[in-house]
């Protein structure tokens, strides 16, 4: 699920659900180009999150910081 919210009248955020649940981080031993710190092993996210979809910009963060200077 992906939901968009408005931060101001030109700039809008793009989030993707993640639900909570378990899952494999990191790599198999045999993977070409694997670094020591990267081993498999199993993540338990213990709640459901919302994450952007796309890097913020520069006008994105500007809006926050605006709206939350405005709330002060």
């Amino acid at each position: 699920m992906i939901l968009s919210v408005k931060l101001d009248g030109t700039n809008e955020l793009e989030l993707i659900h993640v639900s909570s649940g378990t899952f494999e981080q990191g790599s198999p031993e045999t993977e070409r180009g694997r670094k020591a710190d990267e081993s498999l092993h199993s993540v338990q996210l213990s709640s459901d999150f919302l994450i952007g979809k796309y890097p913020v910009t520069v006008g994105q963060f500007k809006s926050f910081v605006t709206a939350i200077l405005s709330v002060s």
